[in-house]
């Protein structure tokens, strides 16, 4: 019972995604099948099914009723964001309808915090936890390094309350000398959910290598301190890691990132440049690298995956 049928949305036009975080994109970094909604006629006791968290409120009805005729198929619904402020969404209130039956399990790609802890409590099975993959072909080189801007990159959304650590930082760097120090690139926008063109080009890869052009890239786990696919892209450009580690990382890994204040931003960010040796970038890099090659490659999580999933059965 190894092969993985992961059900993705006959509604979303997943092409305009900004990064592999659902759908075939997803699908295809744990190496599972990607089986469209419309073509799920029948299933096989022998196999899984890992529905998406991008499907439309109008397929839940039917995933719900393939979910009660079919008592004796494992589903498993896969969670993405833990914020309280998602708890209203169709997808959450949908998760909660069908966490009464027997046959559900739930996927999270981050620890369990807020909404997903709760979700925790809900269920009377073990939520299974499998980060993003790393994909170490995606690495950059290291060997421009004097070449790199002597900048923080800071990119992604500003929002105090679910970011609070960016949202100072970005606040106190415009506001004072120590803008300098920074260079900002705007969220590109989620162009799947509105009508407009992104804010910039620079998504999947052209993103990571936009930011190996710089040596330092900021990095916030938001308020949940959790591992987002950022923490992925800055070692992939081989970046020095700036901020927040997630609470998810071995402490030797969460030494590895240097600190800049919003109270001191000024001078703590002028340390941590003034401070910059290639050679230690280097390990840096490599240790941060090797951490996520071996605890976040495709075969161990999958592996992993398996083993949660035949807990409690």
């Amino acid at each position: 019972m190894d092969r993985v049928n992961y059900i993705v949305s006959d509604k979303l036009d997943y092409s305009k995604l900004i990064c592999n975080d659902a759908g075939p994109g997803y699908a295809k970094s744990m190496s599972w099948d990607v089986v469209r909604l419309s073509s799920l006629k029948k299933f096989s006791y022998n196999e899984i099914y890992v529905i998406d968290n991008r499907i439309d409120k109008s397929e839940c009805d039917y995933l719900a009723s393939c979910i009660t005729e079919n008592p004796e198929i494992t589903f498993i619904v896969k969670i993405v964001d833990p914020y309280l402020e998602h708890q209203n969404s169709f997808y959450y209130k949908w998760i909660i309808s069908i966490l009464k039956h027997e046959n559900i399990r739930l996927l999270t790609v981050y620890e369990p915090k807020e909404l997903t802890a709760e979700f925790a409590v809900l269920t009377n099975k073990p939520i299974i936890y499998i980060p993003y993959v790393y994909d170490e072909a995606k690495e950059q080189r290291l060997d421009n390094l004097l070449q790199r801007k002597s900048k923080v990159i800071i990119s992604g959304s500003i929002n105090k309350i679910i970011y609070p650590y960016r949202s100072k930082l970005w606040l106190k760097s415009r506001r004072s000398l120590s803008r300098i120090f920074f260079t900002v690139l705007k969220h590109p926008g989620y162009q799947e959910m509105q009508d407009l063109p992104p804010a910039h080009k620079f998504v999947a890869d052209k993103f990571i290598s936009y930011l190996s052009g710089y040596k330092f890239m900021l990095l916030c786990g938001s308020r949940c301190n959790i591992e987002f696919l950022k923490f992925h892209e800055c070692a992939y450009a081989g970046c020095m890691p700036i901020g927040e580690a997630p609470t998810c990382y071995p402490n030797e890994i969460k030494s590895l990132f240097k600190k800049i204040s919003p109270i001191t931003i000024f001078f703590s960010a002028l340390k941590v440049i003034a401070n910059w040796e290639e050679r230690n970038h280097i390990e840096v890099v490599e240790k941060y690298r090797d951490f996520l090659r071996n605890s976040r490659n495709q075969a161990v999580l999958h592996q992993s995956f398996l083993d949660q999933l035949r807990q409690a059965k």
